[in-house]
């Protein structure tokens, strides 16, 4: 008896060594290519840290953020326990500082929720300082007589407020948002477009963003298309307007967006979505000059696209945009006899030498309204 209890013994102790040992094993030995980005959490992964002998001092933290990041079937059991335990058992969201869950499946980016509440605001100096700097390019834009328009993209929660979940609400007051477009509607140098309220005003005829992601769907990229060409418009008098009879809608019934894929719900939360393409379009793409993307920007191929349309009576635009813009490019691209979307990593620079060898007749920069610090 009791040497059935040691034989156990020792082969659970040796299971258990194996155990701890199998993830050092397992790095040691595994040659397979290890991903740089995380779909699921839509960030980069911590790289492998090279180890100098010279310098350890950072060398614990930096293994530590790679391995946080690499450990062994680390999809897997974040997916199982988000999955099974904090969905199946108490309907919350596997991943609740990055995920909010709304009604009738509506989800919404928990972070907007200090925003919308008030609670991450800007100062009056930062506020200032913000506007100042795109009065600065709008006067050099209008040195070289370009028209500079901005537009920001309102969050979702904005939006769709009957969707929230009831720990989202807004503040009484003003947004940073708010603040920050009430200075700039003073400033003459600088178009401003209103897209909040363009949105709200036919929230109700269809879904304008996705259920499961935060982006506008290509429903609402055309609603946005129109309320650019409203303003737009005013800079030329040759501008073809793509109309709702130059568009065939259908239906992706098996559409899952960004923040489903981040809390591993994805059979559970995909959504019935409607899209939208032009019919018979003019616009065609073209090779890009190959402008060089951040080097740590992840989406390189996004970086530059440029369309053209066979016709040099239209204008030339060059638009500083965020992955938002993405449903507004098949529209927005028919009026324009060049058009050259900038995706700088979220910097929103001024991108004065791209501009000043493009020589467009518009500048546009649209900014996600989250990341308007990013101006500062």
């Amino acid at each position: 008896m009791e040497t059935g209890k040691r034989t156990y013994a020792i082969i659970l102790a040796v299971l258990f060594g194996l155990f701890l040992c199998f993830p050092m094993f397992y790095d040691a030995f595994d040659n397979s290519e290890q991903d740089e980005v995380s779909e699921t959490e839509n960030r980069n992964l911590a790289p492998k840290p090279f180890l100098d002998i010279t310098y350890l001092d950072i060398f614990p933290d930096q293994y530590t953020a790679y391995y946080n990041d690499h450990f062994p079937f680390r999809q897997e059991i974040m997916h199982f326990f988000g999955r099974n335990i904090l969905w199946g058992v108490f309907n919350k969201s596997p991943v609740p500082d990055k995920v909010a869950i709304g009604k009738d499946g509506w989800l919404f980016q928990a972070e907007n929720q200090l925003l919308y509440s008030g609670q991450d605001d800007f100062t009056e100096e930062e506020v200032g300082l913000i506007c100042l700097k795109l009065h600065e390019r709008a006067l050099y834009l209008d040195s070289l007589g370009i028209r500079f328009y901005v537009m920001f993209a309102p969050m979702k929660c904005e939006i769709y407020h009957d969707k929230l979940p009831h720990y989202f609400v807004r503040t009484r007051g003003k947004t940073r948002t708010d603040k920050v477009i009430e200075r700039l509607v003073q400033d003459s140098l600088i178009h401003f477009i209103d897209l909040k309220r363009a949105l709200i005003s036919v929230s109700d005829t269809s879904n304008l963003y996705y259920k499961t992601d935060h982006h506008w769907t290509t429903a609402g990229g055309y609603v946005v298309y129109r309320e650019i060409m409203k303003h737009l418009s005013g800079a030329s008098q040759e501008i073809f307007t793509v109309s709702e009879t130059d568009i065939v809608p259908y239906t992706d019934s098996s559409w899952c967006g960004g923040m489903a894929t981040m809390t591993g719900l994805v059979p559970e939360l995909i959504e019935i979505s409607l899209h939208y393409v032009v019919k018979q379009p003019r616009a065609i793409r073209v090779k890009e000059k190959n402008y060089d993307p951040p080097s740590w920007f992840p989406y390189k191929d996004e970086f530059e696209i440029r369309t053209r349309v066979a016709d040099t009576s239209l204008p030339k635009i060059v638009i500083i945009r965020d992955s938002f813009f993405s449903t507004v490019i098949p529209f927005l691209s028919e009026d324009y006899q060049q058009t050259l979307y900038i995706f700088d990593g979220w910097m929103f620079g001024p991108n004065y030498p791209i501009i000043e060898q493009e020589k467009p007749d518009i500048v546009l920069l649209e900014i996600y309204e989250p990341f308007l610090n990013h101006i500062l």
